[in-house]
């Protein structure tokens, strides 16, 4: 199991941007993604033939080819630290699928490529010490947290899942 965080915001430029700043997190949060922009505008139904034309769209990118290899990394079972843009409430997302899946109808709202995730929303009150928002934050759209440098707050995510995991399944719900 392997532990990540995650920007859901949309980072487009100019008049691409959704006004609405926590559109991209509430669609990504109701249908159960976590989802990459780096939108293409040819329609595509496989994560290769996106990866072929994404990857000419966008080379160069390395903030694009950092999102993509990590999406494509993420396995079932992996944990994936989540904010909301506008009130900053934390979720933790459990990956439940293999391979990530293309997501033509909703690039306007800079979904495109996605993984599919339960997601288990975060009391407040957990954020602190190895879970300080500091160190469960992305910097970038997607990054994987690596035991050299944040080891502590892996193993704090992995504790925390487990109770909201349980917590979940006694209470029949996870949101």
């Amino acid at each position: 199991m392997r532990v990540w965080c995650m920007n859901l915001k949309d980072n487009r430029g100019g008049s691409k941007r959704n006004h609405d700043k926590a559109l991209k997190f509430q669609l990504c949060l109701e249908k159960g993604l976590v989802a990459i922009g780096w939108g293409i505008s040819d329609v595509v139904n496989t994560w290769n033939a996106y990866k072929e034309k994404a990857d000419l769209e966008y080379d160069g990118s390395i903030g694009y080819r950092a999102a993509r290899n990590n999406l494509q990394n993420m396995g079932a079972g992996d944990l994936v630290w989540v904010k909301s843009p506008v009130t900053n409430e934390y979720y933790l997302v459990k990956i439940t699928d293999d391979t990530p899946g293309i997501c033509n109808s909703l690039k306007k709202f800079d979904i495109c490529a996605y993984r599919r995730g339960t997601y288990y929303a975060v009391d407040e009150h957990e954020l602190s010490g190895a879970l300080c928002r500091k160190r469960i934050r992305a910097v970038h759209t997607l990054e994987r947290m690596h035991d050299t440098s944040r080891g502590d707050t892996i193993r704090a995510t992995i504790e925390l899942f487990k109770k909201l995991e349980s917590a979940a399944d006694t209470n029949g719900c996870q949101k």
